[in-house]
């Protein structure tokens, strides 16, 4: 095992478009059942004929890559020609990029590794497959994407693109996958819809078929770093695996949670052919990345109980684990892709705190209405006030219960009438903001909840955790 290998890495690009492209909840899962199942039976059938212990080795897989190293480098080039044409017959529209170095030594994995990434990034960059049929003046455009139409939906009686339709397959095949958080509990379904991720009673209003939803993205901290501090295959691998299981195991956590909150009659769940429907749907499990969707009011709290729960988990390198997460309520007819791509950026705030100064932080937005070019330049522009920004974003895990005791003060004790004027004074000079409590306190006997010293202050460095908590007010169970 001392001489040197054919190390070859494979990526997919792009894999948040492919996964998130359409605003059916179909599509998303199957998509994601591909992703999460790329590297298993198609990379068995390109790998025929090659023995796994004499010509090559599974390095490891997960969190979107896959490392494989091979004996023979003629052999390493022929599976990326055999994996690549059996991706692209069974899954159109899978983009995949390769990092391939012939002089991988074992007995200095973290150098060797550098140079493998160092190469996918230079592939990424040089050369981009067309991996579906390109759309012609006489040809149909699919319905459900932007391709061309090729084959026959029975179920909508309507042509489809290859590239959805091998999505509403792998929906069908692979849904068993994440019904199986839900075994030990047959009375309870995940939706097959957007629009039903929701409790009992959180779709009222003008249009039932499209109310809020909560898109959660979670990311562990600094994993990167400890990935590449492994000093063999063997410990990246455990690594890989026992993250792989936390994530697993904490996601499981979640949909106790939510039984239990059902259980104890703290939440009202709809009901679907004699089961009740999850106001929870996971989209993407793997590794230490976790995407699901839920309910708008659950969002911050299944956020927090996640990374809680994440964070107290054991894994291989013996180091604490922590996360940072981006919480996005939107309604569900929301450009799903825009919508994922806000709570990705929601969550590099977070990590942006977390760089700062050590910890788990999660930060969310709420969208009542849509809104057009960047998140980064829009939050500036919309919550901008005379004081500073009114958005306090983003929050350290263990300090969402003290913004949560200030939302329910304003829920339950403040007149609504009182909360949305002091909301509109937010935006205005502090005094005036001093001047309205002062008001309230003598004429309702009303005062703020304590938040660290801001009670006294209202706004400090430019920040103000007050409009969160009323815009949060809607959102809590």
């Amino acid at each position: 095992m001392g001489y040197k290998k054919t190390a070859i890495i494979i990526d997919m690009p792009s894999i948040q478009r492919y996964i998130f492209a359409s605003n059916r909840l179909r599509h998303n899962i199957g998509a994601s059942y591909i992703v999460k199942r790329l590297y298993d039976e198609p990379m068995k059938e390109a790998l025929e004929g090659v023995k796994e212990g004499e010509d090559f080795k599974i390095g490891y897989k997960g969190g979107g890559n896959a490392l494989l190293l091979f004996k023979n480098p003629e052999k390493a080039k022929e599976f990326i020609k055999k994996y690549s044409k059996v991706v692209m017959e069974y899954f159109p529209g899978v983009v995949l990029a390769f990092g391939m170095i012939e002089d991988f030594d074992e007995s200095n994995t973290q150098d060797s590794l550098k140079r493998l990434h160092y190469n996918l990034k230079e592939n990424r960059s040089k050369y981009l497959p067309i991996v579906n049929i390109n759309k012609w003046g006489i040809t149909r455009d699919c319905p459900e994407s932007y391709e061309s139409a090729e084959v026959y939906n029975s179920d909508d009686k309507n042509f489809i693109s290859k590239v959805v339709k091998a999505k509403l397959k792998a929906f069908e095949i692979g849904k068993g996958y994440f019904d199986s958080y839900l075994e030990e509990y047959k009375d309870y379904i995940f939706p097959s819809e957007l629009s039903k991720c929701t409790l009992m009673g959180n779709d009222k209003g003008d249009d039932t078929s499209n109310p809020y939803i909560a898109l959660v993205h979670i990311d562990g901290n600094k994993m990167g770093e400890r990935f590449r501090a492994c000093k063999s295959i063997d410990e990246l691998k455990r690594l890989s695996e026992s993250v792989e299981e936390a994530t697993r195991q904490s996601f499981k956590s979640v949909v106790e949670r939510v039984i239990d909150l059902h259980k104890k009659d703290q939440i009202s769940l709809r009901q679907e052919n004699g089961k009740y429907l999850m106001p929870l749907r996971p989209i993407i499990l793997g590794g230490d990345d976790i995407t699901f969707v839920c309910d708008a009011k659950l969002g911050l709290e299944l956020a927090k109980y996640f990374i809680d729960t994440f964070s107290k988990s054991k894994v291989s390198d013996g180091k604490p684990l922590s996360a940072c997460g981006g919480v996005f309520i939107v309604k569900a007819k929301y450009p799903f892709f825009k919508s994922y791509t806000v709570a990705e950026e929601l969550t590099s705030e977070a990590k942006k705190a977390s760089r700062e100064k050590e910890g788990s932080y999660i930060s969310f937005a709420i969208a009542k209405s849509g809104f057009t070019g960047d998140w980064k330049n829009f939050s500036k522009t919309y919550y901008k006030a005379t004081e500073g920004n009114v958005r306090f974003s983003p929050y350290n895990v263990e300090e969402l219960n003290e913004l949560f005791k200030v939302t329910y003060e304003f829920k339950n004790k403040w007149p609504r009438s009182k909360v949305y004027e002091l909301r509109e004074l937010l935006f205005d000079k502090k005094e005036k903001i001093k001047m309205f409590l002062y008001e309230v306190k003598e004429k309702h006997n009303l005062e703020l909840e304590e938040y660290e010293d801001y009670k006294e202050h209202i706004w400090k460095n430019g920040k103000t955790p007050y409009f969160d908590a009323i815009e949060l007010m809607e959102f809590v169970p």
